[in-house]
Formats: structure tokens, C-alpha cells, sequence
């Protein structure tokens, strides 16, 4: 059993992950989560990409809380997403289109 300290903890973390303050009260026995981080095999290859859906898995709150933890949220990944790995998916995309000019060496004189 869940005390009221864990309870109010754990509700703080859903919170926190992007799921609703009722989300303890009344969680669905199955939910449809959504791939926010890659999913990689042993060789760093991506097998399942962000985005992707996982459908009918558990919707008690300690398990989704355990998912959110990983990478696995109830909506979609979007350009407005705050989550840890959309930001950083954002900053490499960021990064790879700024591209720094140092003039050529012809400019000098």
C-alpha cells in the first residue's frame, strides 16, 4: 500500500512528467504512451524511433511514473515539448544547422 507521502510524491512526479493532478485518482487499466527518447539496441543503433507508440500497457501510476522516467509520456513528441529528450533532439538538430563562418584566409590583409 502507498502511504500519503509516497502518494503525494508520486503525484508530484506525474505532474512533472505532463499527465493531470486526477491522473492518480482514475488511471485507465491500459494506456497508448509515446516514444520520446530513441530506442537503441546493444550496438547504439535506433530500432524504435521517437514518436512510435506503445500501446496497451498498464496505466497504474507507478508504472507510467517508471515509463515517464525513460522517455515514455502519454502525448506526442512535439516542437513544444519540454521534456529532456526533445530538447535535446532539438539542440543536436540546432547544432548541426548553425554553421560557423570564419571568413577565408583571401579576406586578410
Amino acid at each position: 500500500m502507498v502511504s500519503y507521502k509516497d502518494r503525494g510524491q508520486m503525484r508530484e512526479e506525474l505532474i512533472g512528467a505532463g499527465y493531470s493532478w486526477e491522473y492518480l485518482d482514475g488511471w485507465q487499466p491500459k494506456t497508448t504512451l509515446y516514444r520520446h527518447a530513441d530506442g537503441l539496441d546493444i550496438e547504439g543503433n535506433v530500432t524504435f524511433p521517437h514518436g512510435s507508440t506503445v500501446e496497451g500497457v498498464p496505466g497504474n501510476p507507478d508504472y507510467v511514473l517508471r515509463k515517464a522516467k525513460i522517455g515514455f509520456l502519454p502525448y506526442p513528441p512535439n516542437e513544444h515539448c519540454g521534456c529532456i529528450w526533445c530538447i535535446e533532439r532539438k539542440l543536436k538538430t540546432e547544432e548541426k544547422v548553425v554553421k560557423i563562418d570564419r571568413g577565408s584566409s583571401s579576406d586578410k590583409k
